[in-house]
């Protein structure tokens, strides 16, 4: 019998790539939305706020459409709001490629007034063809929190191997070796005031061969933003990729480095001249003299304009 209980919320390690780029060769689509329909997707409430979504085209990360979605509620204290999940029919369950990674984008509204939530991805797999049954087959987890300065209505794309997700231990033998039956996407861990939103977008999940390929320079994404912004980085906690979001609304000297915990420069990403506009760097864990960085606690430093800003990073190997 299938089942889509979903295990309580843990504090589990975020290990995801967070790139803004196009993945790798070789993959297998759960979901794209392009049909504009989302209909096979089951949406319920959770103990604190119900919502639901649909298709929506008004602004899609990868073609046509994407899954608009929308929750409210009290969220005075850290709860569960709900989600939604797709299973894949008996005859249609997905095999994945070989050194499989989930890969889908991801959007914050602005309209989002939680001071934090967490997004929870859940995996189920079965292994006889007869869908996920608890007891017998497996499920994996990988966790996302965001903060309030995320809700900035920017798409990004999280990518990470499924042999880093958490088994929840629901009766398999502890490995992904069947076919996708079920994602399942919950928004919890919600903190905030009274009758506050998270209103957050999904498109193109997919299953890829491989990690997604980094950028190997600064990329300037868009023009001429409103005010200088440092980004936190994604992801964070990382091994081994993390990426940077900045912005600068003028031309100008602009210094993005990255210092230990003793203030001592490690790597310098970002140094000189740069148009407006708003701009993504990665950092690879690597010191300015190509050595590894050793696991810890680093400060992310912007200067440009008489604008300063410094965020944590977590280098966890």
């Amino acid at each position: 019998m299938r089942s889509s209980a979903l295990a309580s919320h843990g504090a589990l390690t975020l290990a995801l790539l967070l790139l803004g780029f196009g993945v790798a060769q070789g993959q297998v689509t759960f979901d794209d939305f392009e049909d504009g329909d989302v209909s096979d997707w089951i949406f319920f409430g959770g103990n604190a706020a119900g919502g639901g979504g649909g298709a929506a085209s008004d602004r899609p990360a990868q073609g046509s459409w994407y899954l608009d979605t929308g929750w409210g509620g009290a969220g005075s204290e850290s709860v569960f709001y709900g989600g939604f999940f797709r299973n894949l029919p008996e005859d249609g369950q997905l095999a994945l490629p070989d050194d499989p990674w989930l890969s889908l984008w991801v959007l914050v509204q602005t309209g989002t007034t939680v001071d934090r939530f967490a997004v929870e991805i859940t995996v189920r797999e079965d292994t006889d063809g007869e869908g996920y049954e608890e007891g017998e087959d497996d499920s994996f987890q990988h966790i996302l929190s965001f903060e309030q300065s995320d809700a900035d209505d920017t798409w990004r794309q999280v990518s990470a191997p499924l042999a880093s997700f958490t088994d929840l231990q629901t009766g398999g033998d502890g490995t992904f070796d069947g076919s996708v039956d079920e994602v399942v996407i919950v928004i919890s861990g919600v903190e905030g005031g009274e009758a506050t939103d998270v209103l957050v977008d999904f498109d193109d999940i997919v299953f890829t061969s491989g990690a997604p390929e980094a950028p190997t320079a600064v990329e300037r994404l868009s023009e001429r933003p409103a005010a200088w912004s440092l980004g936190l980085a994604y992801p964070n906690p990382f091994n081994p990729v993390t990426t940077i979001h900045f912005s600068t609304p003028t031309s100008g000297d602009v210094e993005l480095a990255v210092y230990n915990s003793l203030g001592q420069k490690v790597r310098t990403l970002v140094s000189g001249a740069h148009a407006a506009g708003e701009y993504a760097v990665t950092w690879d864990a690597l010191d300015d003299g190509g050595a590894p960085a050793a696991s810890g606690v680093y400060l992310l430093r912007m200067a440009a304009g008489g604008f300063t800003r410094t965020h944590r990073v977590v280098l966890a190997r």
